[in-house]
């Protein structure tokens, strides 16, 4: 009888443990919930298996404390797989940063053919000033070779 009622203690006295364990775990659980998403209780997810394996000590033996024999938590709460849920955000993480890249390439195309009219522009320009300065150059060119003549012609004047 007294063995029978050691096992008992002993019993109720790791259930008690067991207990307070998990009651100081769900408080830490809690408070890691009130940090992350803020006192709206409406935002709380139905688990954040991440808090929770961080408060719980994370994964031993493949087990998760609270949860007995189920190692992946979110799947027997939610019915899906947790690494179909992170395959899920992954890929959405994906798209996003996808479409983030196509938003800057196309920004990006933009600006070449905004430089590409300023460039054509340009050469325009260009092209008339230099010929601005061919029509400069012939002017300048043919007041030499006038003014070379009238060179000639006074020494001419002054041997004659």
């Amino acid at each position: 009888m007294w063995i029978r009622l050691y096992h008992a203690v002993v019993v109720f006295f790791i259930l008690y443990t067991l207990m307070f364990i998990f009651c100081l775990q769900q408080e830490a659980y809690e408070e890691a919930i009130v940090a992350k998403y803020g006192d709206d209780t409406s935002c709380y997810p139905l688990l954040d298996s991440q808090i929770w394996l961080e408060v719980s000590g994370g994964k031993k033996k493949g087990r998760v404390f609270g949860f007995g024999s189920i190692s992946d938590p979110e799947s027997f709460l939610t019915g899906t797989s947790s690494t179909a849920t992170s395959r899920e955000k992954k890929t959405a993480k994906m798209e996003a940063k996808a479409a983030e890249i196509e938003a800057k390439a196309a920004e990006i195309e933009g600006k070449a053919a905004e430089m590409e009219v300023k460039h054509h522009k340009m050469c325009e320009e260009l092209d008339a000033k230099a010929a601005a300065l061919e029509v400069k150059q012939k002017q300048i060119d043919e007041k030499y070779e006038r003014f070379e003549k009238m060179f000639y012609e006074l020494q001419n004047m002054r041997e004659s």
